[in-house]
């Protein structure tokens, strides 16, 4: 289905890449990546180490703000790390895992006459897609995802419009990291968990199950059991008999997107059980690998009857832990993007869809 998508090679003309002199991407890249140290340090950054020399340049403050100032340092930083890196071993690759306000375009047309490949990319892109004024800034992931050589996002109607702008899009949902998202030897002595801040839609669902009789127990800010960190979570969820996701953006009820917990659960090998939404077809056999929900009622139902069920839990488990291994490591999509990469200055048509 995805593959409709996939019109790479007529982009590759439109963009007027013929004319460009790239630099061959060699079978280690060495690569300038920006992004944040949060969650991606327990997976992310780690994997496409394992395929990459990485220079690490840290984009976002911990405070949460941002601002024009903020963004001119960045691309001072990205500056000098190219030019330094010229006099030694140039940058293949410039990856960036961030939102629209931390990247200047003209940063961007500057790497692409340094003939730098550059990749951003877009793991929940629906609701930062179109622009916006943020931080006294026009910001918007349209605005530079025609100007990277890919964008990666997991949304395919993303991909359809980037492809009309002119630029190239790849189409793939987050992965896990095998070597921290793992099962733990621990008894199962939680019912049901959820992981993650109380708010909207989430407390809504949490409150519904309980007064139904599900034994769960919640984890993160404004909950009784309180924040966790990242390894005391993977802790929590081998001891869980079902993990509980919520799959809607923010506080909207109707806005879906694919998370990075719905395969970081599945990838320690968990029972999962979050909501029904198309895109998750694409990726896991629904009922076998994970399991799915559409209303609030329905999702007591099957936590009441699938708890009951030792034996259907635990093929769920096995299901889900071959299949992520299988398909949905972090080093899976960034081998497809370099082939993609590498198909591009070979001048075929690449896949664009991991």
């Amino acid at each position: 289905m995805l593959g409709a998508y996939g019109a790479v090679g007529a982009v590759h003309e439109a963009r007027g890449d013929a004319q460009r002199r790239m630099r061959p991407l060699p079978e280690r890249p060495h690569a300038l990546v920006l992004g944040h140290l949060s969650w991606e340090r327990h997976g992310l950054w780690p994997s496409l180490a394992r395929l990459a020399d990485v220079h690490m340049i840290e984009a976002g403050r911990t405070d949460g703000g941002w601002s024009e100032a903020d963004r001119g340092q960045l691309t001072e930083s990205v500056r000098v790390a190219v030019t330094d890196a010229e006099a030694t071993r140039p940058f293949d690759l410039m990856f960036a895992y961030c939102d629209s306000c931390f990247i200047d375009p003209q940063l961007l047309q500057w790497l692409r006459l340094k003939n730098i490949w550059t990749v951003l990319m877009a793991l929940d892109d629906q609701h930062k897609f179109l622009p916006r004024r943020e931080h006294g800034m026009s910001v918007g992931q349209t605005l530079v995802a025609p100007l990277v050589d890919v964008y990666w996002t997991t949304w395919p109607v993303a991909a359809s419009a980037v492809h009309r702008a002119g630029g190239r899009a790849f189409v793939a949902a987050p992965g896990a990291d095998p070597e921290f998202h793992k099962p733990l030897p621990s008894p199962k002595d939680i019912d049901v968990l959820f992981l993650g801040a109380r708010y909207g839609v989430r407390d809504k669902l949490v409150t519904h199950l309980r007064n139904h009789g599900v034994n769960l127990q919640a984890f993160g800010r404004g909950w009784e059991n309180g924040f966790v960190s990242f390894e005391e979570s993977v802790a929590l969820i081998s001891r869980a008999r079902v993990v509980l996701g919520v799959g809607t953006v923010g506080h909207s009820e109707r806005v879906y997107h694919l998370k990075g917990r719905d395969f970081e659960v599945p990838m320690c090998g968990a029972a999962y059980l979050t909501s029904y939404h198309p895109q998750l077809c694409d990726w896991f056999r629904i009922g076998e690998e994970i399991l799915c929900y559409s209303s609030p009622q329905n999702c007591a139902e099957l936590l009441l009857t699938v708890l009951g069920d030792d034996k259907r839990l635990a093929s769920v488990r096995s299901a889900a832990r071959a299949r992520s291994l299988q398909d949905h490591t972090w080093e899976t999509r960034f081998t497809r993007l370099f082939e993609m990469i590498r198909n591009i200055q070979d001048g075929s048509p690449g896949p664009s869809v991991a």
